[in-house]
């Protein structure tokens, strides 16, 4: 339940954080952000974030009351596994995420695109999530490797982390602010440095004013019509006189889009279109072609830069099909958690970080990306976790042979 529990948490303190000051600072004439909406008062989304969150909260409730197993969290699994994957295995296994890393990230956008173009994002494509989920991945996987003592593993760490933050730079997105913080603080996690409080707090003050920069430089850079690493590079030194000049409504800007949920929600809810064809596509477990996903892929956006909210397009078909969709993904992620106790110990630790990376980017891709992106999180998981159990059958079977 611990998954369930924390992605429920920060759902409600975004639900929250956003309704309040969202509605403080509607300007009134139902715009906000750019985005239209008949009636910008929010209550909408203020529903879908709570009843997602009661939901999947209940449907983790209801899975632990019917199969009543050991449970142990991914974090402490993280901890009593991290010293048993050797120092040269989880050295490869880093290496080869971050090569699968640019390989998507080039199959994605291109070369030339990364580096220079005159659009924000390529049209859809299979390789897109796939950057994105091995950019989170290559990063937990650094971090990990940052918690060795040895030269040649915190060297590989910082080069592999380098090559993703850039890569995600490169993109203009705001994941580059979820990289950094977890390459900063999951090491401190696992090694569990709270007896060194002073240092730790440091650490953590840093860490968000970094972050808050790199958030702000890539709403920053959405400004303009040049996109890639060269124009994104240029305009550093902009983005950060932004800051020391005290362009109150740049940083303001900059705050609200960590409950940007709320309005997307709304938005979705009040202008999206809502039909079952589209809601079914948007579900399938099979590849976009062959459901016809790409075709109606630009209408699950608001602009060419926000795309239809999960949660909006949930709630705006039936609220009772956002409780149904929540409670299976509650079930879902303490399934997860039961099969993360019991597997396998030679693979149980990157299960752990695999599994963890997925529901992070779920519990992201909910709130600010559409349905597709979000579930298409749960098939890869499930595929995954199949895989680490025939592989952990396999090895009983061997065993006692």
């Amino acid at each position: 339940m611990f998954i369930s529990k924390l992605l429920a948490s920060v759902w409600l303190l975004f639900a929250v954080i956003g309704y309040i000051v969202y509605s403080i600072f509607d300007r009134g004439d139902g715009t906000f952000y750019d985005l239209h909406a008949a009636d910008m008062n929010f209550t909408s989304s203020m529903l879908a974030h709570i009843i997602a969150a009661l939901s999947i909260y209940m449907g983790a409730r209801l899975f632990a009351f019917v199969f009543v197993r050991p449970i142990k969290t991914p974090l402490q699994l993280l901890r009593e596994d991290n010293l048993n994957i050797s120092d040269l295995f989880l050295q490869n296994t880093t290496i080869s995420a971050t090569l699968v890393c640019t390989i998507s990230n080039l199959l994605a956008y291109g070369w030339d695109s990364l580096i220079y173009r005159t659009y924000y994002i390529p049209d859809a494509n299979a390789f897109l999530i796939l950057a994105q989920l091995f950019g989170v991945l290559t990063t937990l996987l650094a971090a990990i490797l940052a918690c060795r003592s040895s030269s040649k593993s915190m060297l590989i760490s910082f080069v592999c982390f380098s090559i993703a933050i850039i890569l995600i730079f490169a993109k203009g997105s705001r994941y580059a602010v979820i990289a950094f913080m977890i390459f900063q603080l999951l090491p401190s996690v696992v090694r569990d440095d709270s007896s060194n409080g002073i240092r730790v707090a440091v650490k953590i003050i840093f860490t968000i004013c970094v972050s808050f920069f790199l958030l702000h430089a890539s709403l920053f850079f959405r400004s303009d019509s040049q996109y890639g690493l060269v124009p994104y590079i240029t305009k550093l030194p902009d983005a950060f006189d932004s800051i020391s000049d005290m362009d109150y409504k740049s940083l303001w800007d900059s705050f609200l889009n960590i409950t940007f949920s709320v309005p997307v929600t709304e938005v979705t809810i009040q202008n999206g279109s809502h039909d079952l064809e589209s809601l079914l596509i948007s579900i399938s477990p099979f590849s976009g072609d062959s459901v016809g996903w790409y075709e109606i892929a630009q209408s699950r956006r608001i602009s060419e830069e926000i795309p239809f909210s999960a949660l909006g397009e949930l709630y705006g078909y039936n609220p009772l099909a956002l409780i149904l969709y929540f409670l299976c993904v509650g079930a879902s992620f303490s399934i997860v958690e039961y099969e993360l106790t019991h597997s396998h110990p030679s693979i149980r630790g990157f299960l752990v970080l695999f599994s963890f990376g997925f529901c992070l980017l779920f519990g992201l891709f909910v709130l600010q990306y559409n349905l597709r992106a979000s579930t298409r999180m749960i098939y890869y998981l499930g595929f995954v976790l199949a895989t680490s159990r025939i592989y952990t059958q396999f090895l009983v079977a061997r065993q006692f042979k």
